[in-house]
Order: structure tokens, then sequence, then C-alpha cells
């Protein structure tokens, strides 16, 4: 998933232009949900199957810098 991180800090979310999430906001939420996975029965393995959420997570961790 290292393709994902342009600089230490930035993750690019889907590869979609998310410009509001760049710039402070008091009234935005503080902490986000991740969908990981999904319940369609057509769900194929790299288009939002569940395989490895444990690394899913602990890579979440590094690129955000949370720990418990």
């Amino acid at each position: 998933m290292d393709h994902l991180v342009r600089r230490p800090g930035e993750v690019r979310v889907g590869g979609l232009p998310m410009h509001f999430i760049r710039h402070a906001n008091p009234g935005r939420a503080r902490h986000w949900w991740l969908r990981v996975g999904t319940s369609e029965a057509a769900a194929r393995p790299g288009h939002g199957a569940n395989q490895d959420p444990g690394d899913f997570m602990r890579w979440i961790g590094e690129v955000t810098g949370y720990r418990r």
C-alpha cells in the first residue's frame, strides 16, 4: 500500500481529489470510519473484498501515527 502515500502524512484516498480534508475545518469530525470490505456477493479480490483487515489496520496506524 506504499503507493498510496505521496509524502509522509499524506494519503491518497481512492484516487479522488479529497481537497476538503487538506485544510483545517473546526466543524469536521475528528475521527472517520474507513470502510473495509463489503457484503456484496459479487465482490472480487482487489475490489473491496476484505482479505487482510489486520494488515490494513496496521498500515493505517503507520501512515497516521495512531497508536492505542
